[in-house]
């Protein structure tokens, strides 16, 4: 293929990748479901915008119910200082605040996209821009509101800053200066971030210290600059008696499941540029593939044989000087500090969890190396540009099928999920319709209790006026039988309330735990109106004298 026409497949990819990127991180948006985690945060994050306060602590550490307050959380305010200022910018509106999210999300991708572009060439780019816009880990962490999403994020900034320390040029110290920062704020989000990335950023300064010595005190500001992070949940530790950094020792004593069986999943690292999501196992994985047909299956087996290459040539890599017989690859010296740094990565955040007695961990406890683990990939294919022109020529045509199969991969997935997103969106729907017609007065509810945890999770303290006694207004919330949403036999999935804690999850009717339901109490008579409906629920309106 020729150099003119190779150019203008590789802009046909940049340009498709990035359509099919923003389309679909936007389309996921549509009806994606509140897990349990997702309701914990919202919650929380509701009540602190009641109170007019930022908690200086984030994220529960472990799940619990809904209202259960006496759980250790992650040290720092950082993510519920993010959520609230989503929340407000999206003019309180949960659904508004995560499209500005989303796009906070892509702004960042498509910065650091453009600075691999002008640090690593242009096929880097293009290689880099169809596996990480197209990439169902991206597509997780924009449709979901939970705290170690957002460390993808700011995983790429850790790697431009990281890659710009280490080139040893002008603005080098300012970088150095913000890699402990940044990594402080992703401690805020999710406290894995002090199990790996920490401790291998520390221990490959020990490594490499006569570099170390050069920009230590710009490492020092950083260090220092992360103290100050942290300094509003350490006075407020000081004041309450170190209430949460006592919980957080007692949970770790907890951890009593041998460590074996609660191995790091760190191959998750290795194949975050694969097109399937880490948290399968191997058993969960076959199965879950198995409802594609052989021509996605082949897809997702070709994008694995691509990443263990990778791997592979980046271990070899490491160990000689210069694997390019032809054209010298741009920035090689600099990309084997960020290949050691990434295989340091491996044994660092394995023996850290056991040292320390933590928890090792799922897929998303790695998501701080997401952005570093593309550079196996980087390395590779431009290798194959260099060296393997036919082999390279393949990779583009995978590459065009990759960024369609990686969407259809993902919706396909999501699609169970997405009706139970669409009722939640319903639900939404009625009960914020139900305290707009309340305004402010007090009002009882029949129902099942499903939507009395809706009203916790959804209405503003000024909006759930909700009482069981010397209420004004009676409401009756019901579903519409006629509904293709509504289930209509005991051979269909039900929605049911889950341990207090998640509005919806799907059982069959047989295993569905019993709930509460004083719908039957609603007395009707001539003061009782139909005054809102849409498409499972009707709403019905009862005055009293």
């Amino acid at each position: 293929m020729s150099d003119a026409k190779l150019n203008v497949l590789l802009k046909l990819l940049i340009v498709l990748s990035i359509i099919i990127s923003l389309i679909s991180s936007f389309y996921f948006q549509k009806d994606y479901f509140l897990s349990n985690d997702n309701e914990q945060h919202f919650y929380e994050m509701r009540t602190a915008h009641d109170n007019k306060e930022i908690p200086h602590t984030g994220a529960r550490l472990v799940t619990s119910g809904l209202l259960v307050d006496d759980i250790a959380r992650v040290p720092g305010a950082g993510f519920y200082s993010k959520f609230l200022l989503l929340f407000n910018l999206g003019g309180e509106n949960y659904y508004t605040a995560r499209i500005i999210d989303v796009s906070l999300y892509l702004l960042v991708l498509f910065i650091f996209l453009i600075w691999i572009y002008f640090r690593f060439g242009f096929v880097s780019a293009a290689i880099m821009t169809s596996f990480m816009a197209v990439n169902c880990i991206i597509f997780e962490a924009v449709t979901s509101f939970t705290n170690p999403n957002p460390v993808v994020m700011f995983s790429f900034l850790f790697c431009m800053f990281f890659v710009e320390y280490l080139r040893d040029e002008k603005y080098s110290k300012v970088f150095a200066s913000l890699l402990f920062p940044v990594l402080a704020i992703m401690g805020q989000f999710h406290f894995a971030v002090y199990y790996g990335i920490v401790p291998t950023l520390l221990v490959y300064l020990i490594i490499k210290r006569d570099y170390s010595k050069k920009y230590f005190k710009y490492l020092a500001l950083g260090v220092f600059i992360s103290f100050l992070l942290y300094l509003p949940y350490l006075i407020a530790e000081i004041q309450n008696g170190f209430n949460n950094s006592l919980k957080m020792i007692n949970l770790s004593k907890g951890y009593t499941v041998p460590f074996y069986k609660r191995f790091p999943q760190i191959y998750a690292q290795i194949i975050f540029p694969t097109f399937t999501l880490n948290k399968f196992d191997v058993k969960t994985a076959l199965t879950y593939w198995g409802i594609f047909s052989p021509i996605v299956i082949i897809t997702i087996i070709v994008s694995h044989v691509i990443v263990i290459a990778s791997f592979v040539y980046s271990i070899m890599f490491l160990y000689k000087k210069d694997l390019f017989r032809g054209k010298r690859f741009k920035n090689d010296a600099v990309l084997k500090e960020v290949l050691f740094f990434y295989f340091l990565y491996i044994p660092v955040a394995i023996l850290c969890p056991m040292i320390l007695k933590g928890k090792g961990g799922g897929y998303v406890y790695h998501f701080s190396m997401f952005a570093l683990s593309f550079f196996t990939i980087l390395l590779f294919t431009n290798y194959l540009y260099y060296e393997k022109t036919k082999l390279f020529n393949l990779l583009i045509i995978f590459m065009f099928i990759h960024i369609l199969a990686v969407p259809w991969h993902y919706y396909k997935q999501n699609d169970y999920f997405s009706l139970i997103g669409k009722k939640q969106r319903l639900t939404y729907d009625i009960v914020k319709n139900m305290a707009k017609d309340a305004d402010g007065k007090p009002f009882t509810l029949y129902s099942r209790n499903i939507f009395n945890y809706a009203m916790n999770l959804f209405l503003t303290k000024k909006e759930n006026a909700y009482t069981n006694q010397d209420y004004k207004i009676e409401y009756l919330i019901t579903e519409n039988t006629n509904s293709s949403l509504y289930a209509k036999d005991d051979s269909n999935i039900k929605i049911i309330p889950h341990h207090n804690l998640s509005l919806y999850y799907w059982y069959s009717t047989s295993n569905k735990p019993d709930f509460d339901d004083n719908s039957e109490q609603f007395l009707f008579d001539s003061n009782s109106v139909l005054i809102y409906t849409n498409e499972l629920f009707n709403l019905y309106r009862k005055k009293l004298n």
